[in-house]
């Protein structure tokens, strides 16, 4: 890999080989893996058991030059985001979930975006949604949350420039709170906040068998605040913003995680109230929603059942 290297495709992955080869499958086919030598993926395997190990090796066998695959000795759990991210070689690291469908243009766009902005080396947030600005550019932490804020929390939305990858120190410290890459976006806001904002439908997702292994509760409702709210004690985010974004957080994401009886969302519902009281006790809508949530319990469980019986 030589310095013509703009872009790491960083792809941290734990025995779901099924998916992986599908991403890795839809990743070579696209047009630009074919025609532009600009990126790599990598692929970080977190001691898988299942077939992941063949799936990657076979892929970077086949294309050895552009696909690069590691296995960690032992599980390391979400300090894999920090080994997947340290392994890149490009001037900018996209950390990318095992289940994400790049796409042709969302990886053209990064390439030329990274290529515009290598010198100067704002931070770089590619957003995929429907929203009528192609780009926007925020000068303040503040106007950060306020555009982005709970989206943050999403995986395949984060991405840092290698050089200041390696500038943070202890990278994987929120490893404890599941939110390693929420806590390193803060931290580099904290010094470089201007940060340019792309809306494109940069990937797909495919749909995973199942979803769960957290309460979302605890890691939305309770770790991400006590990752931001110390901005807010130093004034860099406004108590408007860290209330709105409060609030969206409720709204999107954690509410609709208590609400959805699939029994494809295996989320723990335990524990609602304690996890969300420190932030959400002063809030009305908190307690408009709990009939909701305390129906959609029972309702969860009754389904998971009779989805095991059949």
């Amino acid at each position: 890999m030589g310095n013509s290297l703009l872009l790491s495709v960083c792809i941290p992955t734990f025995e779901r080989a099924d998916l992986l080869q599908k991403v890795l499958a839809h990743l070579i086919s696209l047009p630009i893996f074919q025609s532009s030598d600009e990126w790599e993926i990598v692929i970080s395997d977190n001691a898988s058991q299942d077939a992941t190990e063949a799936v990657a090796k076979k892929f970077a066998h086949q294309h050895p030059q552009r696909i690069r695959y590691f296995r960690n000795d032992t599980n390391v759990y979400d300090d894999n985001f920090r080994l997947a991210l340290s392994r890149g070689q490009g001037l900018y690291l996209k950390l990318c979930n095992d289940t994400l469908l790049l796409t042709n243009n969302g990886i053209s766009e990064m390439l030329a975006q990274i290529k515009a902005n290598c010198r100067e080396k704002p931070n770089l947030y590619f957003r995929c949604d429907n929203s009528s600005l192609s780009a926007e550019t925020c000068e303040t932490f503040d106007q950060f949350v306020r555009s982005v804020g709970y989206m943050c929390t999403w995986i395949a939305e984060f991405g840092i420039w290698r050089t200041k990858f390696l500038e943070l120190s202890d990278f994987g410290r929120a490893r404890g709170k599941q939110l390693i890459q929420v806590d390193a976006t803060f931290r580099i806001l904290d010094t470089s906040p201007r940060t340019i904002i792309f809306h494109q439908h940069f990937f797909d997702t495919l749909p995973k068998p199942r979803h769960g292994g957290y309460a979302p509760s605890l890691v939305f409702g309770q770790n991400y605040f006590s990752l931001l709210r110390p901005y807010v004690e130093s004034k860099q985010v406004s108590h408007q913003a860290f209330e709105l974004d409060k609030f969206r957080m409720f709204r999107y994401v954690i509410l609709p995680n208590y609400l959805i009886t699939s029994p494809t969302f295996q989320f723990p519902r335990t524990d609602y109230i304690r996890n969300l009281w420190p932030e959400y006790k002063s809030k009305g809508y908190f307690y408009f929603f709990l009939p909701f949530v305390y129906l959609a319990i029972p309702i969860a469980f009754i389904r998971l059942i009779l989805s095991r019986i059949h």
